[in-house]
């Protein structure tokens, strides 16, 4: 089995441990991060990833993990989109004008 392969069987699961009624989320979450660590040029699972951990309790594990998406994929929008939502929140607001800029550009 390829690293792909297998990337991509964890994050399927992932998805699939977090359509369970009620989601298991602390479950997926390992596997998201698996699956972003076996796919190094993928964006997929740090953008579940982000969704997931975007809590008040866990705004810097969301930020990091848009932050590596978009060193993958600088042109990734919804990467860029979330940014200005989180660092608005975190009272950054030069970080969100400029990933508001960006997102605005690639519109």
């Amino acid at each position: 089995m390829s690293a792909r392969e297998s990337a991509d069987g964890e994050y399927y699961l992932a998805r699939a441990l977090l359509k369970q009624d009620p989601p298991l989320i602390a479950e997926a979450l390992p596997h998201l991060s698996r699956a972003a660590a076996l796919a190094p040029q993928e964006t997929l699972a740090l953008l579940e990833l982000a969704r997931q951990e975007n809590t008040p309790e866990r705004p810097p594990t969301a930020i990091a993990a848009l932050e590596e998406a978009l060193r993958r994929d600088p042109k990734l929008a919804t990467a860029h989109y979330r940014l200005v939502q989180l660092y608005r929140a975190a009272g950054q607001l030069e970080k969100s004008r400029e990933h508001l800029r960006r997102y605005q550009e690639l519109k």
